[in-house]
Parts: structure tokens; C-alpha cells; sequence
């Protein structure tokens, strides 16, 4: 026998009687994955180990991913609970027992319920206000500045200004119904008011349509379904500690938002 025979005979007795030795080791750790639905419902997944080790718990944090799905990566085996994280309006899920293995874990959807319960944001306040003295000088007031409230049927609107000195306006109208105008007096309920303000803390000067005072307020548009209320209107106030006498004012608000 050659001598090339008797080493390819050895190298195949060797072969079967010392099997390879490269095997795969296992995993060691384990990979959790899930989904979220509705897809933008979380903004963050935890699994939190319930097995102390070393006197403290391993926490994992993951923000879903744009599609929902968010995975966890070389987690420690051991047991686990999974909470997550719903942003406003929606209900967080009870919190989910786990016991991660090594290796893949998938734990499939969580669907996270709407919050029916969860009040609706102010609205952001819009439109416009103006009104003019009768010196002539026109103000002009739009959001932040402005405040507009009703609940059927009394209608209340007020300004401010950025900065002193300004002028603050109030408008108080009750049986507010639809569109109509509405009379103001010192015999009514409803008024109109004029703050002039040098400091933030005091009012440096003061004129209501009470005593000899009057006003009307004309609505032209008072929609429930938009939220929005125009009109325009016309006073005169008399002072109340203020230095100069009675001030004529006219003005209107467009699409002010209640």
C-alpha cells in the first residue's frame, strides 16, 4: 500500500473515531420582541427583572419603534413583568408576568384601549380683537392676548396686553341666544369694562358702563359647531377713579374661539 493510501486511511479513521469538536454554544441570553397597537399608542416599553441579583433589578427600556414592534436584546433569563408606557389617551395594559428564556421570546401584540374618560385639550385661543378710543388710538389684541368664553347663554370675552402700560377690555353678556344685539346699562346684568394698566399689579384707571354709562354688543356669527363667536360693539363709560372723564369706545372681535 502507498504511502498517500495509508494517510487518507488514517485521516478517515480519524475523522470518525474524534468527531469534530466546532459546535455551536447556546445562547446565553434571550431576545424579547412584541408589537404595540395602535402603532403610536406608547411611547416607551419596560421589562423590569422581578429576580434580584446582586442586591439590585435589571430594567430594560425600549421606545417602539414607527411601526410598533420594539425588541429587547440580551436580556438576563429570569422572571420579568412588562409595562408600558401609553401616551394621552389611551389605557396602559396590566402589567404582564414573564419568565424570559434564552433565545427568541416573542410575546405577540398589545392592544392599548382609547382613554374615553380623558378630558378634551383647551382649545388654543384665535381670532382677533379691536377697539378704538375716542382720541383716536386703535388697539389691537390677538392670541395670547385674548380670552373668550361661553356656556349657553352667557358670553364673556377679555383682553390683555404684553406689556404695561395697556389697556384691558371685559365684555359680560347673559341670554346670549344667537344673533342679535344686546343692550348694556347700568339696570343690566350685562357690562362693558376698560382697565388701563401702568403697573401689573393695579388698575391705574377704571371706566364701566355703570351710572350714566351704556353700551350695545352686536353678535354676527355664533357658530356651537366651530366654537366661534364675531360681532362688533359701542360704549360709553364713565369713570370709576379715573383721572379724565367719560371715554367713548368702539371695536369688534372676528372668530374669536370659546
Amino acid at each position: 500500500m502507498s504511502t498517500r493510501l495509508i494517510s487518507m486511511f488514517l485521516v478517515l479513521i480519524s475523522a470518525l473515531i474524534f468527531p469534530s469538536c466546532h459546535k455551536h454554544n447556546p445562547p446565553s441570553t434571550g431576545t424579547v420582541s412584541g408589537s404595540i397597537s395602535p402603532v403610536s399608542a406608547a411611547s416607551e416599553v419596560i421589562l423590569t427583572s422581578t429576580t434580584s441579583s446582586q442586591g439590585y433589578s435589571q430594567t430594560y427600556t425600549q421606545t417602539p419603534n414607527i411601526d410598533g414592534s420594539f425588541t429587547f436584546e440580551s436580556v438576563t433569563p429570569g422572571s420579568y413583568e412588562l409595562s408600558i408606557a401609553p401616551i394621552t389617551g389611551y389605557i396602559a395594559p396590566v402589567e404582564d408576568p414573564l419568565n424570559i428564556a434564552a433565545g427568541q421570546n416573542p410575546l405577540g401584540e398589545f392592544y392599548l384601549s382609547p382613554n374615553t374618560n380623558t378630558p378634551p385639550s383647551p382649545p388654543v385661543q384665535q381670532g382677533s380683537f379691536t377697539f378704538t378710543l375716542n382720541n383716536g388710538t386703535v388697539y389691537t389684541y390677538s392670541s395670547p392676548y385674548l380670552l373668550c368664553t361661553y356656556s349657553s347663554p352667557n358670553l364673556f370675552i377679555e383682553t390683555a396686553g404684553a406689556t404695561n402700560p395697556y389697556y384691558e377690555i371685559q365684555i359680560s353678556l347673559n341670554g346670549v341666544s344667537g344673533l342679535n344685539s344686546y343692550s348694556i346699562s347700568n339696570t343690566s346684568t350685562n357690562y362693558l369694562r376698560l382697565f388701563y394698566n401702568i403697573n401689573p399689579s393695579t388698575n391705574d384707571g377704571y371706566w364701566n358702563t355703570g351710572g350714566s354709562g351704556s353700551g350695545r354688543v352686536t353678535i354676527t356669527q355664533l357658530n356651537t359647531t366651530t366654537r366661534l363667536v364675531s360681532g362688533y360693539f359701542i360704549g360709553s363709560l364713565t369713570p370709576q377713579g379715573a383721572t379724565v372723564g367719560n371715554i367713548i369706545i368702539n371695536g369688534s372681535f372676528t372668530n374669536l374661539n370659546f
